[in-house]
């Protein structure tokens, strides 16, 4: 691809309309197969800019930044330990995307999450990580697993939201029969560890990850009976009357109760 023509699309990404980037993105997307590593390197650089873009303020950019997502992803998997290093300290827009780049390259890029969170402790990058691989809907994404409950217990509150989510996604997206009966265990373990959380957006996300566990078959007759119990007493219904005072627990323990009914 001739440099004129890279000039071409850098002009174009780098105007102040929708439409104008919308149009660069799009011939980039095209030019892709034909672009040298050092090339990919330099325009993913130019095209994650975009990722910064509120879209909330500037709802006519949102189609701009999913197709940023797709044309990034699209440069393939040997950028990923780029992502993982610009995924440290951005904010939160931009690592949301960088995520969504990581699970669109599925997986490509489990080894290399679970390799970048195992040396490091930046939240970031252990956020927008964990996010990724609950997107990946592969039974080798359970290579992250140990990774996953791990950081259930993490200190920061954000780790540990996400890291709860993520197992829940887990368990409602893979095959149960993928699940050793240790790693039913440590799930079951994680999340309910994860009801009694300080956080009423965690317990919450620990009470609907349980009711996904019964949903799909992954309580035995033990971690039933003690998850039915939580949800219980989480809604006020045990003997020891210790109901959790969050509506937004409460609410998702309602939810759960229902997978209890047969």
């Amino acid at each position: 691809m001739d440099d004129i023509r890279i000039d071409a699309i850098f002009e174009k990404l780098r105007g102040h309309d929708a439409h104008t980037i919308l149009e660069g993105l799009i011939e980039l997307n095209r030019s892709i197969p034909k672009l040298d590593s050092d090339t990919r390197k330099k325009l993913a650089s130019a095209v994650s800019s975009l990722f910064y873009i509120d879209t909330v303020d500037m709802p006519e950019f949102t189609t701009v930044v999913d197709m940023a997502v797709k044309v990034v992803a699209g440069m393939g998997p040997e950028l990923i330990p780029y992502h993982l290093q610009e995924m440290q300290g951005t904010d939160f827009k931009a690592l949301l995307c960088y995520a969504r780049v990581l699970a669109a390259l599925g997986t490509d890029s489990i080894n290399p999450i679970v390799e970048a969170c195992e040396r490091s402790e930046e939240n970031h990058l252990l956020v927008g990580a964990i996010y990724a691989l609950s997107k990946i809907r592969d039974e080798s994404v359970l290579k992250g697993f140990p990774l996953i409950v791990g950081l259930c217990e993490n200190p920061a509150k954000e780790v540990r939201d996400t890291a709860v989510r993520a197992l829940g996604k887990l368990v409602q997206h893979l095959p149960p029969s993928c699940f050793s009966p240790d790693q039913r265990n440590k799930a079951f373990e994680a999340l309910m560890g994860a009801t009694h959380d300080s956080s009423p957006g965690i317990r919450a996300k620990g009470v609907r990850g349980l009711g996904k566990m019964e949903d799909r078959g992954l309580l035995d007759p033990q971690t039933r009976e003690k998850t039915h119990e939580r949800i219980r007493q989480v809604l006020g219904r045990h003997e020891n009357y210790s109901w959790d005072t969050a509506y937004i627990v409460r609410r998702e323990a309602e939810e759960a109760l229902e997978h209890f009914a047969g």
